[in-house]
């Protein structure tokens, strides 16, 4: 079966991945990351993908993008993150911003450092290496804030209205497989996956 997902999901994925080979070691997955965040299966050859962005509807709902700060525990984060280098994952600061508009701190915080990445895996990397404070989907990190690797300065996170969802392709000969991979990687108490026809429009780099 092959997989089509962007890079800033692999953290979330990879450890999904390796529960769903011990479940179903006859079910294999090759997986191809990408800066994409859309699938067209018209032109693709993947039999599933996960695609992120806004005003999504096709396919199962993983979950919904939720920003927050985070920082190696040997990373100083005073209240005022004085001194902190803003890690982007796009020149635009578009995380970054978004969640400071949400930030009740009476005394607004100021990007003065900044270090721009070509991902959000990038810049959390960069993170855990103590290089700055990376802003996060909590999803995506969860594992790496419950073994210590990374820390919340804040624990304000922010909705973005993107979500991640996984879509498959319509596929007799692979049906049985693709079922058991999406049982595996969605509530199955969700509804059934759908194809989309066209390109899902992409929303992150």
């Amino acid at each position: 079966m092959r997989l089509k997902a962007p890079t800033c999901a692999i953290r979330w994925l990879v450890p999904k991945l390796l529960e769903i080979e011990r479940r179903y070691p006859e079910l294999q997955v090759a997986l191809t990351t990408t800066t994409e965040h859309s699938v067209n299966f018209k032109t693709e050859p993947y039999d599933a993908a996960i695609i992120f962005g806004t005003h999504q509807s096709a396919g199962d709902l993983l979950f919904e993008e939720a920003l927050t700060p985070v920082a190696s525990p040997d990373t100083p984060c005073d209240p005022q993150l004085s001194g902190t280098t803003f890690l982007h994952p796009t020149r635009d600061k578009t995380d970054w911003l978004l969640w400071l508009a949400h930030f009740p701190h009476e005394t607004a915080l100021k990007m003065h450092k900044n270090q721009y990445f070509d991902t959000m895996d990038l810049a959390i990397t960069a993170a855990m290496q103590g290089l700055g404070v990376a802003m996060a989907d909590e999803t995506l990190v969860a594992g790496d804030l419950r073994t210590g690797r990374l820390c919340r300065p804040f624990s304000l996170s922010v909705k973005t209205g993107a979500s991640y969802r996984l879509v498959v392709r319509r596929s007799q000969s692979k049906a049985d497989g693709l079922a058991r991979f999406r049982a595996a990687l969605v509530n199955p108490a969700s509804h059934d996956a759908s194809s989309p026809d066209e390109t899902a429009p992409a929303a992150r780099a």
